[in-house]
């Protein structure tokens, strides 16, 4: 199946880059509380066109099983999507619904070079 993808729309970029960095922002402050020790990045922030709903692609570090970090913060998020209204009510009409993505392509990516570097 063929896929393609829609250029986002320039408001859809511009809140996706401001939830980015407000989301950055809260895991510094809330981080442990939400997901413990491990070290988690924002990599993208994908908006759907109407605007309600934003997916986080998080990469995890640190940790032997990442993906039950992103099940942590997805039942983290009553509180974060709290936190993240607080800092951007001004902002938007109304409070995107949230959903943690785990993004593991950088995993794969290192397991491509690994297997390409092999006799």
């Amino acid at each position: 199946m063929l896929s393609l993808r829609v250029m986002d729309s320039r408001r859809q970029q511009q809140v996706g880059q401001m939830l980015q960095e407000e989301m950055a922002s809260l895991f510094q402050r809330h981080g442990q509380e939400w997901y413990g020790q491990a070290f988690v990045t924002l990599t993208e922030v994908r908006v759907t066109p109407d605007l309600e709903i934003a997916r986080f692609y998080c990469s995890v570090y640190n940790l032997p099983d990442p993906q039950g970090t992103i099940d942590r913060l997805n039942g983290q998020l009553t509180d974060i999507r709290f936190q993240l209204g607080k800092r951007i009510r001004h902002q938007v009409r109304k409070i995107p619904i949230i959903e943690f993505v785990l993004d593991d392509s950088l995993d794969r990516a290192f397991r491509v070079d690994e297997l390409l570097r092999q006799p």
